[in-house]
């Protein structure tokens, strides 16, 4: 359990899988480990080191000392000597002895240094416990009541030199008696409220979900989806009806007509095999059981395209036949229309700006210069809403649309300035996602030039 190879579900290389149960228990004695506390495995740690350290050093102090004596008395018996082999003898075997006492008096010291050492070491341990209690009951006594904000720079400068002991929660300190009590912000906390500058900088569709409003154009206009050639008597065509999914609100809503020009019956339709891209996703409808000659049907077929323009690959399937067939995403039909204030929509647009904005200019006939059909010439080349009424200032027509993508919710802005004058009529479209932004001022831009 929590290996590798568990959270893969699948044996790696090197894996060894776990033996069987034993038929006798093993001796419950080896789970007994007795466990050092972390507080006091550094101290014993730290009197062994100098334990050991003290012994040595005492060690080859003594055997230092030893060779300078047995030096110093060599020489005096080398001076002392009378030349005579009885002397001679005599005073060897009296340094024999000796050397043999010294020996036995250096491990004496040797003992006594060690045992001299470990109690050192324990009394000190024992004073520095005393010492951390006395320490501890002395920030108790300076505790204060109740904590005051400081400035900015003295709460940096205590923080910096205290040391990552005094920066621990002493458990100890709160009392069965003690209560917590809520404490006033420092400066410059992330708890301050919020100036009404950094709530400008927010963009708004992050503080409020936005309406989606349903639209006022419906498009009658069918694509077709497979030729009737290619589908051996199967044709199928697809229009965007501008409605929610009921599968999933991130999901364009079309419908599929499919229509039987043979003269025998097709059984088994379905969608098979779908060919999408990262994170797009087709709900398809259900099976149709069999469709008569010279009959038509239609059905929903839900689609996210994650906000892009890549087609939405798949097969429509029959029982004795699959035809490979794809739908494209046209960039009006990827967002929808909400409800937005003109304040609203100035501020939000104030944000997307820079890389964030396109914009391409088109000159209009004189028929298309009025406000109503600018409007109805931008609905239906995106589902978006109007903001507001058309305003109307110094020769100049603005109107205002406003949109958010299926998928993931990005807002998308329009705004229509024509120059009565000139008919010079300038579209600018705001969006975080640039290619959405530049291709759907294309497809406005198209439908403005035309009479």
């Amino acid at each position: 359990m929590g290996s590798l190879s568990h959270m893969l579900n699948t044996q790696v290389n090197g894996f060894k899988p776990l033996p069987d149960f034993p038929d006798e228990p093993p001796d419950p004695s080896v789970r007994n480990v007795e466990v050092e506390m972390p507080w006091q495995s550094p101290s014993k740690a730290r009197s062994k080191k100098r334990s050991k350290k003290t012994g040595l050093d005492a060690f080859y102090d003594s055997e230092s000392s030893e060779v300078s004596d047995s030096g110093s008395s060599g020489s005096e018996s080398r001076s002392e000597e009378s030349g005579s082999e009885e002397s001679s003898g005599a005073e060897t075997d009296s340094e024999a002895t000796s050397g043999e006492g010294t020996e036995e008096s250096d491990s004496e010291e040797l003992s006594v240094s060690v045992d001299e050492t470990e109690t050192s070491d324990e009394d000190s341990s024992e004073e520095e416990s005393e010492a951390s209690e006395q320490e501890r009951e002395r920030k108790r006594v300076k505790k204060p009541p109740a904590t005051r904000p400081s400035k900015g720079g003295t709460d940096k400068k205590s923080s910096s030199t205290a040391t990552p002991q005094q920066q621990l929660l002493d458990l100890e300190d709160f009392n069965e008696g003690s209560s917590l009590t809520a404490q006033p912000a420092a400066a410059g906390s992330l708890l301050q409220p919020t100036s009404s500058t950094d709530l400008d900088s927010l963009l708004l569709t992050d503080l409020q979900p936005l309406q989606v409003v349903s639209s006022s154009y419906s498009s009658k206009e069918s694509i077709e989806l497979l030729h009737r050639i290619a589908g051996k008597g199967l044709s199928a065509s697809y229009r965007f009806t501008r409605k929610g999914h009921l599968y999933s609100e991130q999901m364009v809503d079309l419908q599929v007509s499919l229509t039987n020009n043979g003269s025998a019956a097709i059984e088994d339709i379905a969608v098979a095999n779908k060919k999408l891209s990262s994170q797009m996703e087709i709900h398809e409808f259900p099976p149709i059981a069999s469709l008569g000659a010279g009959e038509t049907l239609s059905v929903s077929l839900g689609v996210n395209f994650n906000d892009t323009t890549n087609p939405a690959k798949f097969d429509i399937s029959t029982k004795t036949d699959k035809f490979p067939v794809q739908i494209d995403a046209r960039v009006g039909e990827l967002v929808r229309g909400v409800m937005m204030t003109e304040s609203s929509f100035l501020a939000l647009q104030g944000k997307l700006t820079g890389m964030n904005e396109s914009a391409s200019k088109v000159t209009v006939v004189e028929s298309v210069c009025d406000p109503s059909v600018l409007t109805s010439r931008v609905i239906q080349a995106a589902n978006v809403a109007s903001v507001g009424s058309p305003s109307v200032d110094k020769g100049k027509t603005v109107i205002q649309f406003a949109g958010q993508t299926y998928s993931e919710g990005v807002a998308v802005l329009v705004t229509i300035q024509l120059t009565n004058e000139t008919r010079d009529c300038r579209v600018v479209a705001n969006c975080e996602k640039m290619v959405i932004g530049s291709m759907l001022v294309k497809e406005i831009k198209s439908l403005l030039a035309k009479p």
